[in-house]
């Protein structure tokens, strides 16, 4: 019995999740297709994709950065784990309540941007001449991630008013 509660302990999560099967919008490589919220919790959501094959090709390898937006929030996650046409991912931030409730709607829209080319350079292997030369300062690691959130940050801004501009134009 003792066993028994302790893998209970071990399979315990932070938040509960909410099984949903709530369809929404998702953004693959610039093409449109559809996506299962399968559950969801403030934590993090599991996701399964109709168009398996293109969203595990968008995805991997993981952890990859993705971006959830409703009309009242941007909510940026990582999807931590991908295969067989469903992905986990884990939120930057917890939700609020009120978000998990517009999620588990399907009023959602999930967009994987492509990489930056500046991400990959900054993730790229440096080369020779810079493997000899020492940091031009210790917090050089800190200065490309604050880089990094900022470049998410306009990217998240960008698809926001490009969605905006693109509601303004749909007829009434």
């Amino acid at each position: 019995m003792e066993a028994n509660g302790e893998a209970e302990e071990e399979n315990r999560r932070e938040f509960p999740r909410q099984r949903s099967g709530a369809e929404c919008i998702c953004v693959l490589a610039g093409r449109e297709s559809r996506v299962v919220l399968v559950d969801v919790s403030c934590g993090g959501a599991k996701l399964r994709f109709h168009e398996a094959d293109a969203a595990m090709a968008a995805l991997l390898p993981v952890p990859r950065d993705i971006v959830i937006s409703d009309e009242h929030s941007v909510m940026p996650a990582t999807v931590m784990w991908a295969g067989g046409g469903l992905a986990g991912c884990r939120f930057h931030q917890h939700l609020s309540l009120d978000e998990v409730g517009r999620m588990m709607n399907g009023h959602f829209r999930l967009e994987v941007p492509e990489p930056s080319e500046q991400a990959f350079e900054a993730k790229a292997a440096p080369r020779a001449e810079e493997r000899v030369a020492p940091p031009a300062e210790p917090d050089g690691a800190a200065d490309a991630e604050a880089r990094l959130e900022a470049e998410m940050e306009a990217r998240i801004k960008a698809m926001i008013e490009a969605d905006m501009e693109a509601e303004s134009t749909l007829p009434s």
